[in-house]
């Protein structure tokens, strides 16, 4: 399967959307506050919407 660059941008634009849902979910800024929440690398959820902007970004200048 060959996706075109509408397609890729697409696929991670709603995947910066639905992570940004749970970035802002009450729930999961409770649980993440918590004091049994880490990670090994102490990356969180807005590192992952960072990245998926900087690679859209590069999406875009790629097309122009």
């Amino acid at each position: 399967m060959n996706l075109t660059t509408t397609q890729i941008k697409a696929i991670l634009q709603t995947c910066q959307h639905e992570l940004q849902v749970v970035v802002n979910d009450p729930n999961f800024q409770a649980m993440q506050k918590s004091e049994e929440f880490h990670t090994s690398n102490d990356l969180v959820l807005t590192d992952a919407t960072q990245a998926i902007s900087e690679v859209l970004e590069g999406l875009e200048d790629f097309e122009n």
